[in-house]
């Protein structure tokens, strides 16, 4: 019984995940793939953090963010970030290097960068 539960809810995280894959930018300069290590709420933005950086230039880019200002866009990603930090699985992460407009709201520019796509893998 425990495995088919197991079975069942993979299925459905797989599921999930296609279904709620989201495509902000149309060109992505920056791919991060990653375990989650938490996601965070904030008044002026999401972040999920990743167990691993990825280097960004000279800055090792370990939070990948969106702006609270688009609820739509904030609620998708702390979906897909919880459910990639539940289910163990890789949380994939598009921004553009170098960009760090993310300050905006308070997406550091040493660590943190904004994304224009996520999904999980």
């Amino acid at each position: 019984m425990c495995r088919a539960y197991r079975n069942l809810v993979s299925r459905f995280l797989l599921a999930l995940s296609a279904i709620m894959f989201v495509g902000v930018g149309v060109a992505q300069a920056g791919t991060s793939r990653c375990t989650v290590k938490d996601v965070m709420v904030y008044a002026n933005r999401i972040h999920v953090q990743c167990t691993t950086t990825t280097l960004d230039g000279s800055s090792n880019i370990r939070y990948f963010a969106v702006s609270a200002a688009d609820a739509k866009l904030a609620d998708r990603l702390l979906t897909i970030g919880t459910t990639a930090l539940v289910s163990g699985r890789r949380f994939i992460g598009g921004f553009t290097n170098g960009d760090v407009s993310g300050t905006s709201f308070n997406c550091s520019a040493g660590d943190c960068r904004k994304l224009t796509s996520f999904g999980i893998e």
